[in-house]
């Protein structure tokens, strides 16, 4: 299949978009649903954690499936209509915490299965220099529905809920209408590695140590914010820094693609450290915090993109990057089931005007490994785009002397 066609990669960018928008909504819709149960605290522990570790396996599996899967395409498709068809469950009524739990792993299971898949077929369909880019033009898109996902949700209308998760994972299907190959697939990629295998790259190592402490403070110390201001006014500020996440995304993909990942990476980290840096020196300041919301938005906008979609096909660049991606999405899964089952009890017991100045540390400390890590976008790609640059400056120059 030609790399960087136009068509094949905003088929793989809609096929992910869609199942990142849907994840948010639906873990709005499955706490909606505990909250008409009013559920306690172990029961709503025993269903995240079943959600928790139906998302794992089936990620780890569809990895592992997905790499014996020559017709891939095919096996996305029989995907999607799973996950739509799922997604209706709740319209049909579940009134107990057993169901509640069979209809979370379901969906998860469905929705991980396929996601490795979905996002080698990201991986194949572009090429290193334009990698990061669409993956943040990606995750524009993903976070906007997230936070019409948040709007629509908040009405805890279930048959609405379940009709827009419906939507989504149907909405999925228009990507093949992107598809170049009508016969539904592509090719298989050379090597293979074992989980054990890609886990002992050092190269994934020095960006894994990084990626796991910005998931764990984004999800654990975060909330503690929420004990400080009112509900109202925090609930705003996180959904005016997705939006900066989202626009910022564009932006730092475009950077990315021209100076390399780490650059953007580590700035992504030293905003993020300024941000709990100036709200713990200035904890009571309106200001601070909208200080911190900008700055925590433009940082997520810059980690995200790395950090979810463009790393681990960079890294994965000749193997079978299904792995590589199961293993790069498990941060971002462990922190958020931390933060639905461990997080408000942080947030109850750490005192919250002392712990910010201690992230700040904490993140700063995390760029050490990113010194160390190689950089994914080859050196002749960002000299070759520096060149043109400058030849493209001279030809300005000379057009206006002329």
């Amino acid at each position: 299949m030609p790399k960087d066609s136009t068509k094949n990669w905003v088929a793989s960018a809609i096929f992910i978009a869609s199942a990142i928008a849907s994840l948010s909504i639906s873990s709005e819709l499955i706490q909606n649903l505990l909250n008409t149960i009013v559920p306690s605290k172990i029961e709503e522990f025993y269903v995240w954690s079943a959600v928790f570790i139906s998302a794992a396996f089936s990620l780890l599996f569809g990895a592992f499936l997905s790499d014996k899967i020559r017709f891939k395409l095919k096996f996305i498709l029989i995907w999607i209509i799973s996950g739509a068809i799922v997604s209706l469950i709740p319209v049909m009524g579940i009134v107990d915490i057993t169901g509640i739990v069979a209809f979370s792993s379901l969906f998860i299971v469905v929705w991980g299965i396929g996601l490795p898949a979905c996002m080698s077929y990201f991986a194949q369909s572009t090429v290193i220099e334009n990698r990061a880019k669409i993956g943040g033009l990606i995750l524009f898109v993903s976070l906007l529905s997230g936070v019409l996902s948040r709007l629509l949700s908040a009405n805890e209308d279930f048959l609405l809920n379940s009709l827009y998760l419906f939507g989504l994972r149907a909405c999925s299907l228009t990507g093949f209408l992107f598809v170049r190959n009508a016969k539904l697939e592509f090719s298989k990629e050379k090597v293979s590695r074992s989980f054990i295998s890609i886990i002992g790259e050092k190269s994934v190592i020095l960006y894994m140590i990084p990626w796991v402490l910005f998931a764990l403070v984004n999800d654990l110390f975060a909330p503690i914010a929420a004990t400080i201001q009112s509900e109202e006014f925090y609930y705003s500020l996180i959904l005016l820094a997705t939006v900066f996440a989202a626009t910022f995304s564009i932006l730092s993909g475009f950077f990315a693609d021209s100076v390399g990942r780490k650059p953007v990476i580590i700035m992504g980290f030293v905003m993020l450290g300024l941000g709990y840096a100036f709200l713990g020196i200035f904890t009571s300041s309106i200001f601070s915090w909208y200080f911190y919301t900008l700055v925590d938005g433009m940082a997520w906008g810059m980690l995200f993109p790395m950090f979810l979609i463009t790393l681990w096909g960079d890294l994965a660049a000749g193997k079978s990057s299904e792995k590589y991606y199961a293993i790069g999405l498990m941060p971002f899964l462990l922190s958020s089931f931390l933060r639905l089952t461990v997080g408000p009890t942080i947030a109850d017991v750490v005192p919250a005007y002392s712990i910010f100045s201690f992230v700040a540390v904490f993140l700063f400390s995390a760029v050490i490994p990113l010194l160390y890590a190689p950089e994914t976008l080859p050196e002749q790609k960002i000299r070759a785009r520096e060149l043109r640059d400058y030849v493209d400056k001279a030809k300005k120059v000379k057009d206006k002397h002329v």
